[in-house]
């Protein structure tokens, strides 16, 4: 129950610092190191349950981190209709992708 309430709370705590708007280029490298190591955990020790954690903070962080890299692109130009319809594109493709993914693995957990 440790390792569950301090993977919640890493995650979250990336995530605020990520959401921050002072600086949130120094929470990069740790939120997408926490992802890496919630990955690696989740493998090592079979557990879905820490590779849905990981994948859904980090589906979420990094459509966050997608969007504010996007956003300039949305002020003063003719485009910004095109690259809103590749975010909703995003949005969709994304959401199925994890899906398919997550399915795929539970299963793939399951049988080993």
């Amino acid at each position: 129950t440790y390792l569950n309430f301090a993977t919640h709370m890493l995650f979250v705590f990336c995530l605020a610092g990520l959401f921050k708007d002072e600086m949130p280029i120094i929470f990069i490298p740790f939120f997408l190191a926490l992802t890496g190591i919630g990955l690696w955990q989740a493998f090592s020790e079979r557990s879905f349950y820490f590779l849905l954690l990981a994948v859904l903070y980090g589906y979420i962080g990094f459509t966050y981190i997608i969007i504010k890299i996007m956003e300039p692109l949305f002020r003063g130009t003719d485009m910004a209709l095109f690259i809103l319809f590749l975010l909703f594109s995003y949005f969709i493709g994304s959401s199925v992708a994890v899906i398919i993914f997550l399915r795929n693995m539970n299963k793939r957990m399951k049988t080993t």
